[in-house]
C-alpha cells in the first residue's frame, strides 16, 4: 500500500465521489479541493468563485476538519486536521496518508497532545454495483483515542464553504436535523435554471446518544475583499468558540449572501458528553454530498436522489456496508497469491479515472473522458481501446453503453467515429487531425466487441453488434488501395495524431488482421 507524507510533492489527491458524479480530491496534507461535482470536469473548482486566485484563494483550504481537546488542567486546545493553518487556527505537525483507491487512511501527528487521531475517507466503488458506485458523496470516519493517563474532553468539527452557483451572491446555508442526522444544506436563492453549478450540497454527521451536536449554519469566511487575500484573512466557522469549548455558535441562520466579495462557511461539531478515559476511543462519521441537476444531460444519480440531503440519508443508512463491500474486492487482489504487492497496488490505484473522468447521464448513457481538463472528448475510441479493460471487467453495463453509442453513430459508409463529442455525447468527430479518416478505429471497435464478448460470454450482445461490425470491416477493407489485402495509411490518420504514416504500416495492418 502506497504511503505519503504531508510534504509529498503531489499535485493531485485521492478523488472521492461517484462514477459520472464528479469528485472531491483529498490531499496528503489533509486538505480537500479540486471539486468537480458542479458539472465542471473541464475546470475543477480551485477557487471559491471565478475572481479569486493565488494559493490562499484555493478551495483546498475551504473544507477543514478540526479537533478540540481539554484535559481539565491546561488551556483547552483546538487544531485543524491538516498541515495548512487558516487564520488563527493552528494545524497538526504532520500527516501520513496511505490508501488504495478509493480508500485513504490518514494518521495525524499531534505533537505532545496525548491523542491518536486517525481518519478513513472513502467513496463506494464496488464492481458489479453500478448505482452504488455512482453515489455523489465523500464518506469520512474519524477515530480519536486517548493515549494519556488522564480523562480528556474531546470534540470534532467538519466544515465547508458554500460553492453553489457560478456567482456567490444569493448563496445561503440552512441547518437541518432529522432523526439521528444533523447538518447543513448549502443552497442558492433564485437559482439560475441554466447554470450547471446550481443544485444542493450537504454536510452532515450522525448524532449519537453520548454526543452533543452543534451546527453553525452560516458564518463569514473572508474578512475583506478577495484582492491580496492571504491565509490570515480567512475565518474558520465558529473557531473562537470551538477552540474554547468544543462547541459552535448557532450562526446567522439561512441568511442570503448579498455582497460579491463574501463567502459563507458552515460547520458541524460533535462533542463527547463524558470525558474520554485513558486507553479508550471514540468515533464519528461525516458525509459530504452533492446534487447538481442542471447539466443539460443530467445525472444518473438524479433517478434515485431528489437532492443532496437524500444522498446523505442513504449514505449514513448504508455507511458500514458500502465501506466493507469496497474494501472486500480490494483485499481479494491484495491477498491474491499470484500478484506481487506492487502489481496489486497498481491495479487498484489506477482505477480512479472510472470515477474522476466519467460522464453517466440521466438516460443511462456512459462514457469516459480522454482528458477532462485539456481534451474533454468523450469515449475517445483509440484511447478506450487500451484503457477500458478495467471498465469492461468491473462494470459491463457501462462498457456496453459506450459501445452502443459508437454503433449508433456509425456513419453510413461504415466508418466508426473517433469520439462521441467534446463535452457532449451527441456530436462525434471523425478524428482530431484534419485530412483522411483514421485507419485504426474500425479495427479497434471490432476488437473491443470481440474482447467484451469473450469476457462476458454474451452472445446476445454479439448478435446485437454484429451488423455494425460487418459494416465497419467493409469500410476498413475499402482502405486497401493496391489490392494487397492491407489498408494503406495516408498521413496523420491514426491514434498517433500528428505522426505521418504512408502506405502499409505494421500498426494499422496488424490491427486489421487481428480484427479479421
Amino acid at each position: 500500500m502506497a504511503t505519503y507524507a504531508h510534504h509529498s510533492a503531489l499535485r493531485s489527491g485521492l478523488p472521492l465521489g461517484g462514477i459520472g458524479a464528479g469528485t472531491l480530491e483529498f490531499f496528503p496534507d489533509g486538505t480537500r479541493g479540486a471539486f468537480t461535482g458542479l458539472n465542471n470536469w473541464e475546470k475543477p473548482l480551485g477557487q471559491l468563485h471565478n475572481f479569486r486566485s493565488g494559493p490562499f484563494g484555493d478551495y483546498r483550504v475551504a473544507n477543514p476538519f478540526a479537533v478540540w481537546v481539554d484535559d481539565g488542567r491546561d488551556q483547552p486546545f483546538a487544531f485543524l486536521l491538516q498541515t495548512l493553518s487558516i487564520g488563527t487556527a493552528p494545524a497538526v505537525d504532520g500527516i501520513k496518508m496511505a490508501g488504495l483507491f478509493p480508500v485513504a487512511e490518514l494518521s495525524f501527528d499531534c505533537g505532545d497532545i496525548p491523542l491518536s487521531i486517525k481518519m478513513i475517507a472513502f467513496s463506494p466503488f464496488i464492481p458489479g454495483r453500478d448505482e452504488d458506485s455512482g453515489t455523489p458523496a465523500a464518506f469520512f470516519r474519524l477515530t480519536i483515542s486517548n493515549k494519556g493517563d488522564r480523562p480528556l474532553k474531546v470534540s470534532a468539527m467538519a466544515s465547508a464553504v458554500n460553492c453553489i452557483g457560478s456567482w456567490n451572491v444569493a448563496r445561503y446555508n440552512e441547518a437541518l436535523s432529522e432523526g439521528n442526522l444533523a447538518g447543513i444544506i448549502f443552497r442558492k436563492d433564485r437559482p439560475d435554471p441554466f447554470d450547471p453549478r446550481e443544485g444542493t450540497i450537504a454536510l452532515a454527521a450522525r448524532h449519537t446518544a453520548d454526543t452533543d451536536t452543534f451546527i453553525c449554519d452560516s458564518s463569514p469566511y473572508v474578512k475583506k475583499c478577495f484582492r491580496d487575500l492571504a491565509a490570515d484573512d480567512l475565518i474558520v466557522a465558529g473557531w473562537d468558540q470551538f477552540s474554547q469549548s468544543g462547541s459552535l455558535p448557532a450562526g446567522l441562520g439561512p441568511q442570503r449572501l448579498e455582497g460579491e466579495f463574501g463567502e459563507w462557511i458552515g460547520a458541524i461539531a460533535q462533542r463527547q458528553r463524558d470525558p474520554l478515559l485513558p486507553g479508550t476511543s471514540t468515533q464519528w462519521e461525516f458525509v459530504y454530498a452533492w446534487h447538481m441537476p442542471n447539466h443539460p444531460n443530467g445525472h444518473q444519480y438524479e433517478r434515485k436522489y431528489p437532492d443532496a440531503w437524500a444522498v446523505v440519508e442513504d449514505a449514513f443508512a448504508r455507511f458500514d456496508e458500502l465501506y466493507q463491500s469496497t474494501v472486500s474486492w480490494q483485499n481479494s487482489l491484495v491477498q491474491h497469491a499470484a500478484l506481487p504487492d506492487w502489481l496489486a497496488d497498481a491495479l487498484i490505484n489506477n482505477l480512479y479515472p472510472i470515477v474522476s473522468g466519467s460522464w453517466w447521464v440521466r438516460d443511462g448513457r456512459f462514457a469516459l473522458l480522454e482528458c477532462p481538463t485539456h481534451h474533454p472528448l468523450l469515449g475517445t475510441l483509440d484511447v478506450h481501446y487500451y484503457g477500458s479493460i478495467p471498465l469492461a471487467l468491473s462494470f459491463p453495463n457501462l462498457e456496453k453503453s459506450t459501445m452502443r453509442q459508437f454503433a449508433h453513430y456509425q456513419l453510413a459508409d461504415g466508418y466508426i467515429p473517433h469520439d462521441l463529442g467534446k463535452n457532449r455525447l451527441d456530436c462525434p468527430s471523425t478524428g482530431t487531425s484534419a485530412g483522411p479518416r483514421w485507419k485504426d478505429l474500425c479495427s479497434k471497435f471490432v476488437l473491443l466487441i470481440y474482447r467484451n464478448v469473450l469476457y462476458w460470454q454474451d452472445e446476445q450482445f454479439l448478435t446485437e453488434m454484429y451488423p455494425t461490425l460487418i459494416r465497419a470491416m467493409e469500410w476498413q477493407a475499402s482502405t486497401d488501395q493496391d489490392g494487397d489485402g492491407l489498408p494503406e495509411n495516408e498521413g496523420m490518420d491514426s491514434t498517433f495524431d500528428n505522426w505521418i504514416m504512408s502506405g502499409v504500416t505494421p500498426y494499422t495492418g496488424s490491427l486489421y488482421l487481428a480484427a479479421l
